[in-house]
């Protein structure tokens, strides 16, 4: 089950999947989580932390891709820490690395997103 904790003002989102694998019958459970905290975090800042997740597959992406759109709506910021070299390399191919502020740890994120957003 995916929690979500508070670190300051920012939300952190941890998928928790068992299986250290988000294909695409998770990342539908992941999705209506994902989702709603987009569209309720004051302020709408969002660290999604990977650090327990090995693989991932496209379902996620969209999910992802889907929150951030609702984020983006609202001014918001979304940042993805903790991922495996696997897990980074997807998101350097599909170039969501251009999309999303991408951190080593949950802290170092947490503390990016309570700065200015970097000019687009």
């Amino acid at each position: 089950m995916p929690t979500v904790t508070q670190q300051g003002d920012v939300s952190i989102f941890c998928p928790n999947v068992d299986e250290k694998t988000i294909d695409s019958a998770v990342a539908a459970e992941i999705d209506v989580h994902v989702f709603h905290l987009a569209g309720q975090a004051e302020p709408p800042w969002i660290v999604i932390d990977m650090r327990n997740v090995v693989f991932l597959g496209s379902a996620f992406l969209e999910v992802l891709l889907a929150a951030w759109k609702r984020l983006k709506e609202r001014r918001g910021r979304l940042a993805i820490c903790g991922l495996t070299p696997l897990c980074a390399e997807v998101f350097r191919v599909t170039k969501l690395d251009t999309l999303w502020e991408l951190y080593p740890d949950r802290d170092t994120a947490v503390a990016a997103l309570a700065q200015p957003a970097p000019a687009a």
